[in-house]
């Protein structure tokens, strides 16, 4: 039997045509050419009511307050009138992201080289997995090398997928997340694992063993103490002195010491580091020679480990305290009523080249401004004698004194850091007329200024200070030449290969370094860092990846991100490094893929 079915009311066929027009102009700005079609809503219909097309509901049931839904036949179901803004929503959202889209796809078609490389950069130093954690941006300059992480990524997007880049960063999130917790407990600073300060000392056999091994590691690069006088100082503590200047000292030195016995030994030189550091109002307020000594040994032991303060900011204060008190110039240095005895003047002429040696290498390392002259040429003060403290007194330096290894290794370090403020003056700071490119003469004259360096490096083996020591500095010096900078934003092939060869090297006397338990500082961390992203720079060029195949590349990776896995139990953002290193070394050997396409 069947159901004969009244025809609808004009009413519900003016309604649809209504609903028709308004969904189709809701869902795109242009003339439609297929939209949902929005009948009458189901309780209009079966009141036998006018219905409007009213989102997200009709006239009536946004009157009555009743839910309304209606019949779509292309789904066989009913479905409430919100929907419709829903699918509005969802349009509104995939236009957003083809647009998105489309503008990383122009990105990748038209890269500004230059603009990658001469671009500075903030970076959060913060841990981006968890956002109460977020620190405030950081400025992170040329010289720093992050120019050369844009450049990767840049080269990476032509090789992968442009969604990869996201799952690179997503990798670091989830890994980090899944970190065992107990590793990320070891890999915190040691000053917040509630270390107590030690006002205590050691035995006084121990003490001196810990003093020896300050001057034979710490003192051969950073002439900061008179060796005589501080062993004197430690005298008079034993017997009952409480000076303030001699008990920070001492705790420093102790603190020092210990750092380089391993892991081991790091909460007792955290400890003694937290007494020192208690006295730091005392000590900063004279604002004086032994003032600065005493914050040249904290930006020591800042360089080693992570400590309360960043050495970036103690540095500061040791660098506006040296110009103050005249150190920093040679027509100043001398001045004084009375004027400085010969082993004060020595003491000045060793702070101020400390001090600049710390400042020159830390502003290099972060790519931001000298507190001294940018321009080395205006640096004209003096070295210190090159003979042994013992003969360095107040009255004056024994004539005849046999010059002393250590002193002048210590000056050849000075010499390297002069060369790496020319080259950084030229190639990373303010744009030249000169050089255009890397055959100009200038390129010529650094190089032949840094192989004499090498040239001239002194022999023998002193605490660690090998002729390996020395090439890989002038290696560090070859890459920071000829790798992109502003002022030559696209090398040369020849560059290139230049570049790509010392970071190799320096790869392998770097595992030799540390295998020898020479190396463990902040500084030595980021010069891995550098020598992997010159690597990973290296094979965007065609040639270098001819010379050089995929596996033996990632075996170089392979070796350095090992050193940095066990950096990162001490320094925790090196953790984060290896990460990422390691997602991008994988997008770039997609580049050998395409190759063999």
């Amino acid at each position: 039997m069947s159901i004969k079915r009244e025809p609808e009311p004009d009413n519900f066929r003016s309604a649809v045509v209504k609903e028709e027009e308004t969904v189709g102009s809701a869902l795109t700005s242009a003339p439609p050419k297929l939209y949902h079609t929005l009948t009458a809503c189901t309780r209009c219909r079966s009141r036998k009511t006018r219905c409007d097309a009213g989102l997200p509901r009709c006239g009536p049931c946004e009157r009555s307050g009743s839910h309304c839904e209606f019949y779509d036949s292309t789904k066989g179901k009913t479905l409430p009138r919100n929907y419709v803004i829903h699918l509005q929503a969802k349009v509104r959202r995939l236009e957003e992201e083809i647009a998105r889209r489309q503008a990383l796809l122009s990105e990748i078609e038209d890269p500004d080289c230059d603009e990658l490389v001469r671009e500075i950069g903030m970076v959060s130093l913060g841990d981006d997995t968890d956002t109460s954690q977020k620190a405030e941006p950081r400025f992170v300059g040329t010289s720093s090398g992050i120019n050369m992480t844009r450049l990767i990524l840049d080269f990476t997007k032509k090789n992968i997928e442009p969604e990869a880049i996201r799952e690179i960063v997503e990798g670091h999130r989830i890994s980090a997340k899944e970190e065992p917790e107990s590793s990320q407990q070891q890999a915190q600073p040691s000053y917040t694992s509630g270390v107590q300060p030690a006002f205590y000392f050691p035995s006084r056999e121990m003490t001196d063993k810990l003093i020896d091994t300050f001057m034979e590691q710490a003192q051969i690069l950073l002439p900061i103490l008179h060796e005589p006088t501080f062993r004197q100082y430690v005298d008079d503590i034993y017997n009952g002195d409480r000076d303030p200047v001699k008990l920070f000292q001492l705790r420093m030195v102790l603190a020092t010491a210990l750092q380089r016995y391993g892991p081991e030994s790091v909460a007792h030189a955290e400890q003694y580091y937290l007494a020192a550091y208690a006295q730091i109002e005392e000590i900063m307020e004279p604002k004086d020679l032994l003032t600065l000594q005493c914050v040249a040994l904290l930006c020591q032991y800042s360089i080693q480990t992570p400590t309360k303060i960043a050495v970036y900011h103690i540095l500061g204060i040791a660098v506006r305290l040296c110009i103050q008190l005249g150190f920093s110039q040679e027509k100043t240095i001398l001045l004084g009523d009375p004027p400085p005895d010969p082993l004060t003047e020595d003491l000045r002429r060793r702070l101020f080249w400390t001090i600049a040696s710390f400042e020159y290498g830390v502003s290099h390392i972060l790519g931001r401004p000298s507190g001294f002259a940018t321009v080395d040429a205006y640096i004209d003060v003096k070295f210190y004698q090159p003979v042994q403290d013992k003969y360095i007194t107040r009255e004056g330096v024994v004539e005849g004194a046999p010059p002393c290894p250590l002193k002048l290794i210590s000056m050849h370090f000075f010499r390297l850091r002069r060369l790496q403020a020319q080259i950084r003056q030229t190639l990373y700071q303010n744009p030249r007329p000169s050089p255009r490119d890397d055959r100009d003469p200038w390129f010529q004259e650094m190089k032949a200024k840094v192989e004499k360096w090498m040239s001239d490096a002194p022999g023998g083996r002193k605490a660690g200070i090998t002729r390996d020591w020395f090439m890989h500095r002038y290696n560090n010096l070859i890459i920071f030449m000829y790798r992109p900078s502003p002022q030559i934003p696209k090398p040369s092939l020849d560059a290139t290969l230049k570049c790509f060869d010392a970071a190799v090297k320096n790869i392998y006397l770097e595992k030799k370094m540390f295998e020898a338990g020479t190396s463990s500082s902040f500084v030595f961390a980021y010069q891995i860092t550098i020598a992997l992203m010159a690597i990973l720079w290296g094979i965007t060029c065609e040639k270098i990846r001819e010379l050089h195949s995929k596996e033996v590349v990632k075996n170089h990776i392979d070796t350095a991100l090992a050193i940095l896995k066990v950096l990162a139990l001490k320094w925790p953002g090196t953790a984060a490094s290896v990460d990422i290193i390691g997602q991008l070394s994988k997008a770039a050997f997609k580049s050998y893929d395409a190759d063999e396409r």
